[in-house]
């Protein structure tokens, strides 16, 4: 794994990426897409044993999410900064944003009903990937879900074809897709398209 600092640096919230929106997605090979759920965007900071849950905004939700964080300390790395996606799956696996807003407005909310469905991979064990490219963090993604043993996490699923926006039922689990070319680092905070 590539380090991008000479000395290690510690796992930290990172502002997220923000979509921009455009009128069809880009059609070029080196692009990567994935499905955007109809959740919240959220992050998972860990360093050691410590967890923490963050929101888009900063905002910091791990006391109203004990079994998560105590899973996600189980996670094969000392030290991880995994960026996805809270959502609320019903019975028949289709996500439900209103349930989830009626469980984010909770005290304790039904951690039972809650995934984390993790697409990026921006910090691993004292390094800042946000300067490799897409491709390489998805692949160290890759190798660390599948060691991990979370009940509470899943990865996005990427295609290289360009998405079908259009003909997404909107009853589906699918909200949009979210596309980013595969060489491409992570730019905090800034919209990107094609």
């Amino acid at each position: 794994m590539p380090y991008i600092f000479a000395m290690p640096v510690h796992p930290v919230f990172v502002r997220p990426c923000i979509p921009a929106e455009v009128a069809r997605p880009p059609q070029r090979e080196d692009w990567i897409h994935e499905p955007k759920f109809d959740g919240y965007r959220f992050q998972i900071v860990k360093n050691g044993r410590e967890v923490r849950l963050f929101s888009k905004s900063g905002a910091e939700y791990g006391a109203r999410f004990p079994r998560m964080v105590d899973a996600f300390g189980d996670l094969p790395a000392r030290a991880a900064v995994l960026d996805g996606e809270l959502v609320f799956f019903d019975a028949k696996g289709q996500a439900d944003f209103r349930q989830l807003h009626n469980q984010m407005r909770t005290r304790w909310p039904d951690e039972t009903q809650l995934v984390f469905m993790i697409f990026d991979l921006l910090h691993e064990n004292g390094a800042d990937l946000r300067g490799v490219p897409l491709s390489e963090r998805k692949r160290d993604l890759n190798r660390l879900c599948r060691k991990a043993d979370v009940p509470f996490m899943r990865q996005v699923e990427i295609s290289s074809m360009a998405p079908h926006c259009a003909l997404t039922p909107p009853s589906s689990a699918l909200k949009v897709s979210c596309g980013s070319a595969s060489t491409a680092p992570m730019s905090p905070g800034q919209p990107k398209s094609g």
